[in-house]
C-alpha cells in the first residue's frame, strides 16, 4: 500500500499509522522554541484522516460480514461451554466453531484454542462442512493477530471445500475477506482479481445485494490508488444495484461508498454529509450496530478533515458508545485512538493520553501485536509534544521493538525517524547520527521492496493480459462454431463475412497487445533511469558526512546530517513520481546546492533566477532532470579551480516553453574529463548520458518534445571559461500525466 496500512479484520487504523505516511522534514532550530512532536505532527490534517477514510469500508467488509454469518446468536457463553464439555462428534464441532466466532469480539488467541480443536475433531470425523467452519474462523484468527499470509492459507482452503459443497454465499465470503488481505499485503492486482471474482460469483448467485457489496468495496479500493474515474463508475454501480435490491445494510453501504468518493476528492460538502446521513439512516433501519458505529467513525473524519472538531467527536462518541455495548473489543479500541488523536491536535494532552492508554490496554489483552505497537508509538508522540522526551524515547523504542517483531517496515521508519529527532533535540549527535544511518538503511529497504513488487505488478499484469486475450479468443471461438451448428442455411457469402470479421479482430488484438506491451516497456525504462539518480546523489553526500566525522567536527555533521536528511526526503519523494511542480524541483535544487556548499566549504557561490512571470506552482517538470549537471559544475568543473566557482541556475519562460539553465565558471568539459583521468580512472560521470536516455523516454512516451543543449563556454583566447547546459521543457504539462 502506497503509503498507507491496511488493518486485517477490523477498521482500525490509528494515527500512528496514519502519520507514518511522509513525515514531515524539520527544522533543527525551531526545535529550540517549541515542542518536538508540534513540528512532527503539525502536518496531521484532513489528507490523512481522508485518505483513512476512503480505505475504512475495505477493513468493514470481512468484520461487517463475520457478523452476518455467526450462527451463535442468541446462546450465552455458558451454553457454549456446556455443550463443548458435555456433547461429541460433529454437534461438539459445532459448538467449537460458534465459540470461536463468539471469542473473536474479545481475543484472538482464544478464538484460535476454539477453532484448531474444532478443525482437528472435524478432520477425524470426515465432517467437511465443520472442516470449513473450522479453517474459516481460523483465518480470521490469524488476521486479527496479524499473521496474513496464514489467513490467507486458510480461507483458500476453506473456499476450497465450500465450493465442493456448493456453500456459495460462504465462498463469497472467502473471497471479500482475502481481497481485504491482499490488500494489506500491497498485493493490488490480486485484490482487484478477487473482488473481481466477488462480483461474478454475486452474478452467477443472482444476488443484485451482493454485487452492490463488491462494487463498494472496489470503488473504495479504487479511491486508494486514486483511480477516480473506477472509483467512481463502482460508487455508481453500488447505489444503482442496491436500489434494485432494496436492502437497507446493501443500500448505506453502497451510500456510504459514494460519501467517501466524494469526502476524499473534497467534491461538494454538502451532498457528502447527505450521503453520510443516508448511509447511517438505511444502517438503523436495519438495526446493524457495526455499520453504524463505522458510519459514525468515518463521519468524525471526514468531519475533522473539515476542522469541525467538536462535530468529529461527537461521531466518534456515539461509535463508542456502539461498539462498548456491542462489545466490540478491536473497534471501540479503534475509537478511543481516533479520540486520542483529536484531542492531541487540540492540545489536551491528558485526555489523549487517557485515550490512547484505553487503545493499547484493549489491544493488549485481545492479542493483536501490531496495533499494540502502534499505540505505543502514538504515546511517544503525545510525549514528545508535552516535552517529554525521556518517556517518549521509552515509548518509541517499545513500539520499534515490536515493530521490529512483526517486520513492518512503515513502522520501523516511524519510529527511526521519531527517536533520531529526540536525539537530535537533546543535542545527542552521536546517537541521532546512528538512527539517522539505520532510517537511511531502513528506506532503501522499503525503496527496493516497492521497485521487486511494481516489477512483479507489472509481470502480472502482463501475464493476465494474456490469459484475458486467450479466454476471449476461446469464447469467440465457442460461439462461432453454436453459430454454424444452428444456422447450417446461411449462404457462403454470411460465412466468408463472418471469417474476414474474425480475422479483423485477431489482428486488431495482435496491434493492441503490442501497444501496450511497447507502452510497459516504456514505464519500466523510464521508472529503471530515475531510479539511478538516488543512488548517484545519495554516495557523494554520505562521503561528505563521513569527512565531518572524521575530522571530529560533531556539530557541522550533525548539521549536515540534519540538512541531508531534510533533502533526501524531498529527493526520495519526487523520486517515486513521474512530474513534480517546477516549485519543487527549484527547493530540491535549492537544499543541494546550500549542502554542497557547506561541503566545500565555501568554495562557490550559487544564486536561483526564477522569471516572475512563470507561476511554479502550475508547472511541472520530470523530477532531478537539471541536478545530474549541478552536481557536475561542482564535482568536475569548479572543485577544480584555484578561484572561487559561481553557479548560475536560471528559470525563465518562452513561448509554450520553460527553459531552465545552469551556467558555471569551471574549468569546462574537455579539461575536466583531462584531470579525472589523472586521478581516477575508474570514475566516469553518467549524467549527461542517463539524463539523455530519461529525455528519450519521456520524448517517445508523451507527444511533446523535451530537448538537452550542452555548451562550453571560451574566452577570446580560446581558454576555457565554463559550460552552460539548457533545457527547454514544454510548460504544458500537468501532474495527470
Amino acid at each position: 500500500m502506497s503509503g498507507i496500512l491496511f488493518c486485517t479484520y477490523s477498521y482500525d487504523q490509528t494515527p500512528v499509522e496514519l502519520m507514518q505516511i511522509h513525515p514531515e522534514p524539520l527544522d533543527i532550530r525551531a526545535l529550540k522554541n517549541t515542542n518536538l512532536l508540534s513540528s512532527l505532527t503539525c502536518h496531521r490534517n484532513y489528507q490523512i484522516f481522508a485518505t483513512k477514510a476512503l480505505g475504512l469500508i475495505i477493513l468493514l467488509a470481512p468484520l461487517m460480514l463475520a457478523a452476518q454469518s455467526q450462527t451463535y446468536s442468541g446462546r450465552t457463553t455458558d451454553s457454549l461451554m456446556k455443550i463443548i464439555h458435555t456433547s461429541g462428534g460433529t454437534k461438539k464441532v459445532d459448538a467449537l466453531n460458534n465459540a470461536a466466532d463468539y471469542a473473536l469480539k474479545f481475543s484472538a488467541k482464544d478464538a484460535m484454542s476454539f477453532a484448531k480443536p474444532a478443525y482437528e475433531l472435524a478432520g477425524e470425523l470426515q465432517y467437511t462442512k465443520g472442516t470449513a467452519k473450522a479453517l474459516f474462523n481460523l483465518a480470521a484468527a490469524y488476521g486479527h493477530l496479524g499473521e496474513t499470509k496464514q489467513a490467507i492459507d486458510a480461507d483458500n482452503q476453506a473456499m476450497e471445500i465450500f465450493r465442493k459443497i456448493h456453500e456459495w454465499e460462504s465462498v463469497y465470503l472467502c473471497l471479500i475477506r482475502l481481497a481485504n488481505n491482499y490488500a494489506y499485503l500491497d498485493n493490488n492486482d490480486k485484490v482487484v482479481e478477487t473482488y473481481l471474482q466477488s462480483f461474478h460469483l454475486a452474478m452467477e448467485m443472482g444476488r443484485n445485494d451482493l454485487q452492490a457489496q463488491s462494487s463498494a468495496y472496489l470503488s473504495q479500493f479504487f479511491v486508494k490508488m486514486n483511480d477516480k474515474p473506477k472509483a467512481l463508475n463502482y460508487a455508481s454501480k453500488a447505489i444503482l444495484l442496491s436500489e434494485i435490491a432494496q436492502i437497507s445494510r446493501i443500500s448505506g453501504l453502497a451510500y456510504l461508498s459514494m460519501a467517501n468518493y466524494m469526502s476524499r476528492y473534497g467534491l461538494q460538502q454538502n451532498t457528502t454529509t447527505n450521503y453520510y446521513h443516508k448511509a447511517l439512516k438505511n444502517f438503523k433501519s436495519d438495526k446493524q450496530s457495526s455499520f453504524i458505529a463505522g458510519c459514525y467513525v468515518q463521519l468524525g473524519n471526514h468531519y475533522l478533515g473539515l476542522g469541525a472538531m467538536d462535530s468529529a467527536k461527537a461521531c466518534f462518541f456515539r461509535a463508542l458508545k456502539i461498539n462498548i455495548a456491542a462489545h466490540d473489543i478491536m473497534p471501540e479500541a479503534a475509537v478511543y485512538a481516533y479520540l486520542s488523536h483529536t484531542f492531541q491536535l487540540e492540545h489536551q494532552y491528558e485526555k489523549a493520553l487517557l485515550f490512547q492508554r484505553k487503545a493499547l490496554s484493549l489491544r493488549q489483552s485481545y492479542g493483536n501485536l501490531w496495533l499494540t505497537g502502534s499505540s505505543l508509538s502514538n504515546i511517544g508522540t503525545i510525549y514528545s509534544e508535552m516535552g517529554n522526551y525521556p518517556k517518549a524515547l521509552f515509548y518509541f523504542r517499545s513500539g520499534l521493538a515490536i515493530a521490529k517483531q512483526t517486520g513492518r517496515s512503515e513502522n520501523i521508519k516511524f519510529n527511526y525517524h521519531h527517536i533520531y529527532m529526540l536525539y537530535i533535540a537533546s543535542k545527542d549527535y552521536k546517537k541521532a547520527f546512528e538512527y539517522n544511518v539505520l532510517l537511511t538503511a531502513i528506506d532503501d529497504t522499503i525503496l527496493k521492496n516497492r521497485a521487486s513488487k511494481k516489477f512483479a505488478e507489472i509481470n502480472y499484469k502482463h501475464e493476465v493480459g494474456k490469459k484475458i486475450q486467450a479466454i476471449a479468443f476461446l469464447s469467440k471461438e465457442n460461439e462461432l462454431q453454436k453459430l454454424k451448428l444452428k444456422q447450417t442455411n446461411f449462404t457462403t457469402y454470411i460465412l466468408f463475412a463472418l471469417i474476414i470479421l474474425f480475422l479483423i479482430i485477431a489482428l486488431l488484438l495482435i496491434i493492441q497487445n503490442k501497444l501496450k506491451a511497447r507502452h510497459r516497456k516504456m514505464d519500466i525504462e523510464q521508472k529503471l533511469l530515475r531510479s539511478q539518480m538516488n543512488p548517484h546523489f545519495i554516495f557523494n553526500a554520505l562521503v561528505a558526512i563521513q569527512s565531518f566525522i572524521y575530522k571530529k567536527e560533531s556539530a557541522e555533521a550533525a548539521k549536515y546530517l540534519s540538512s541531508f536528511a531534510r533533502l533526501i526526503r524531498l529527493v526520495l519523494a519526487n523520486s517515486s513520481q513521474e512530474f513534480v511542480t517546477l516549485k519543487c524541483e527549484i527547493d530540491t535544487l535549492s537544499y543541494y546546492l546550500s549542502l554542497q556548499k557547506l561541503r566545500f566549504e565555501n568554495k562557490f557561490e550559487y544564486t536561483i533566477e526564477v522569471d516572475p512571470a512563470i507561476d511554479t506552482e502550475l508547472i511541472h517538470v520530470p523530477p532531478m532532470l537539471a541536478q545530474p549537471f549541478v552536481e557536475n559544475a561542482i564535482e568536475h568543473g569548479i572543485f577544480a579551480l584555484e578561484k572561487p566557482g559561481r553557479i548560475v541556475i536560471s528559470v525563465r519562460q518562452k513561448v509554450n516553453t520553460i527553459v531552465l539553465e545552469v551556467l558555471d565558471n569551471g574549468v569546462g568539459r574537455v579539461k575536466g574529463r583531462e584531470m579525472r583521468k589523472k586521478t581516477d580512472k575508474s570514475h566516469e560521470s553518467l549524467a549527461t548520458r542517463i539524463t539523455e536516455e530519461r529525455i528519450s523516454s519521456l520524448n517517445r512516451k508523451y507527444p511533446w518534445r523535451i530537448s538537452l543543449r550542452i555548451t562550453d563556454l571560451y574566452n577570446s583566447s580560446k581558454e576555457p571559461t565554463g559550460t552552460n547546459v539548457s533545457l527547454s521543457i514544454p510548460s504544458n504539462i500537468t501532474s495527470s500525466n
